[in-house]
């Protein structure tokens, strides 16, 4: 295999050979622990990511793509790199002396892509990428780079949504669905509030979520906030009902469930996310998708398994530090 271009995404040919290309790789239709092949397109046009490549053969012939979201700098730069290589090139190139596997192009794009950007920000640089935890090549692959693994998340998944639980709001909150863009920053400042606490946090901006509502896959009505007695919104659950998965009919995708500080342990967290999974229902949804990490502080993990979400796949998050 010749790789003989490296370039842009250019066009809708482009975006056809990814979605073939990621199709063949994630035959599940899954691309990571809560997205799905149908937020495909949204992922590779959206404004947020600072840099994509392909690589092509002599025949035009995709054969790999990778691109580098890299958001708003705190107290260091991270990068994320999400990636795919055809699983052929991927297999003849670990195993080929000579040849400098795609994988490790890509990783090397991707990491002096990452050192242009910070070289003046004097700020740390971290590269991270996913991965499934049985792609043992790829592990081998990010490991020989000089990644180590950070954290593991896991796609759970509910299908007995016949006799779901009434939600119990305490007295005085109601929910309601978010009415853009008349609510758009008081999402925002809930969503960082809520998350704030988490792993690898990052703020939200104003501009972010609105490229969020870009997505195709964007369902207002399936984005929901408890709001207090004093108008303040106190949770959040944002989920939409998808058709594209292969081997599915419809299935719901829970993509955010947050309390804000200040009124945890109150019970909203599993009554807005019960009232998400009831419209879900009544929309069609024969089963319930969400993503977790496995070692959330915030007990998460322990909440979904009381509701009866079970695993079905596991995702390991690697981490390399990026020297300038």
């Amino acid at each position: 295999m010749s790789i003989i271009s490296r370039c842009p995404v250019a066009g809708e040919t482009d975006l056809q050979q990814i979605a073939d290309l990621v199709k063949t790789c994630e035959v599940d239709g899954l691309l990571d622990e809560d997205k799905s092949i149908a937020d495909l397109k949204w992922i590779v046009t959206t404004s947020s990511v600072r840099s994509r490549r392909l690589w092509k053969d002599s025949n035009g012939h995709l054969r790999g793509f990778g691109q580098l979201w890299i958001p708003e700098p705190d107290k260091r730069l991270d990068g994320y790199l999400w990636f795919y290589v055809d699983p052929q090139d991927a297999l003849q190139n670990s195993f080929t002396d000579g040849i400098i596997p795609l994988e490790t192009e890509i990783l090397d794009w991707a990491e002096n892509r990452l050192r242009e950007i910070g070289n003046k920000s004097g700020l740390s640089i971290h590269l991270h990428t996913k991965t499934r935890a049985e792609a043992l090549i790829r592990i081998s692959t990010l490991e020989r780079h000089n990644f180590s693994l950070e954290r593991t998340f896991l796609t759970l998944v509910k299908s007995d949504l016949e006799t779901l639980p009434t939600p119990e709001f305490p007295s005085g909150f109601n929910v309601r669905s978010v009415e853009a863009p008349r609510d758009n920053q008081a999402w925002v400042d809930l969503y960082n509030e809520s998350f704030i606490d988490h792993w690898d946090h990052h703020d939200l901006t104003l501009s972010s979520f609105q490229d969020w509502q870009q997505n195709p896959n964007y369902q207002p009505e399936f984005d929901l906030v408890a709001v207090a007695p004093d108008g303040t919104f106190a949770a959040l659950c944002q989920s939409s009902l998808q058709t594209a998965l292969p081997h599915s009919s419809k299935t719901g995708w829970i993509r955010w469930l947050g309390t804000r500080r200040g009124f945890r342990r109150m019970g909203l967290g599993r009554s807005i996310l019960l009232a998400a999974m009831e419209r879900l229902y009544a929309a069609g949804a024969t089963s319930i998708k969400l993503g977790v990490d496995a070692d959330s502080a915030t007990g998460a993990t322990r909440l979904y398994d009381a509701m009866g979400f079970r695993p079905v796949q596991s995702w390991l998050s690697y981490v390399k530090t990026v020297t300038t």
